[in-house]
């Protein structure tokens, strides 16, 4: 291939890639303001447990 034709493709490679990464950014931020919305004017609030192992607990001598 010439060198006129590999630079275009490789910067539409790019500008793809980065238009699609971009668009996964903004559909997560729209689904976490839903939420936020939803839990704002409805009260009510969602609860996510962090399951732990048995045993888990902070360090000893740490501050937490």
């Amino acid at each position: 291939m010439s060198d006129t034709v590999q630079k275009p493709f490789f910067r539409y490679a790019r500008a793809s890639r980065i238009a699609r990464f971009s668009r996964l950014n903004i559909a997560k931020r729209l689904r976490v303001q839903r939420q936020w919305l939803w839990s704002y004017f409805t009260g009510q609030r969602s609860s996510r447990l962090i399951p732990e192992p048995p045993g888990a607990g902070a360090a000893p001598g740490s501050d937490c």
